[in-house]
């Protein structure tokens, strides 16, 4: 595997892994409210609540950064098509 591919298999690793915290999350939180819809509980608390939007942000700044990678990659490729063609 050379560098290309285990940085891309790392970015793809990293926006898993963001992907499957906020879902963890998210169903701490839905657990939380239907708890309390039930009666049984508090309901989420804010830092339930701190924490999701910490974890949605990350999870977008890793989809951002594997997206940047593929525009790069698509330049490259499109470069190289234009000089063998000119």
């Amino acid at each position: 595997m050379d560098d290309q591919d285990s940085f891309l298999q790392h970015l793809r690793d990293d926006l898993s892994g963001r992907r499957r915290a906020t879902a963890a999350i998210r169903a701490k939180i839905i657990e939380a409210l239907g708890d309390k819809l039930c009666g049984s509980g508090t309901g989420p608390k804010g830092d339930d609540l701190a924490a999701f939007a910490t974890a949605q942000q990350q999870e977008r700044m890793s989809a951002a950064r594997l997206r940047a990678y593929f525009a790069k990659l698509a330049d490259r490729v499109i470069r190289r098509v234009r000089d063998r063609s000119s």
